[in-house]
């Protein structure tokens, strides 16, 4: 386990769910994060555009050093070969999830 590593210890891990705080409000999730005043957020469920954006515009000003966006192969043509090179163009996100994440990807 990665996390068993020493400089662990100074790192607070904290979850929070994007879909039950979204549904609270549209763009709770960005200001509850941005009230934690974090110096990284690494962010591995995002999966549509607005939910970035909202994050995004939340943790502007907010001091934040690093934004970790996590994505997915799909961004790449199913009909690739591997491993995927960022240098190749990609062809076609294959399904809608893959495709929301292209655009998150091209926002950020």
């Amino acid at each position: 386990n990665y996390t068993n590593n020493s400089n662990w210890q100074d790192v607070t891990q904290i979850v929070l769910d994007r879909r039950a705080t979204e549904a609270q409000a549209e763009g709770s999730y960005g200001k509850k994060v941005a009230e934690l005043k974090p110096d990284v957020v690494v962010d591995t469920n995002c999966y549509y555009l607005e939910h970035c954006k909202g994050l995004v515009k939340a943790l502007k000003g907010s001091g934040l050093k690093l934004l970790v966006h996590c994505g997915t192969l799909h961004v790449y043509s199913p009909t690739q070969t591997r491993p995927w090179r960022e240098s190749v163009a990609r062809g076609y996100p294959s399904g809608l999830f893959a495709a929301q994440q292209q655009q998150m990807e091209a926002f950020l």
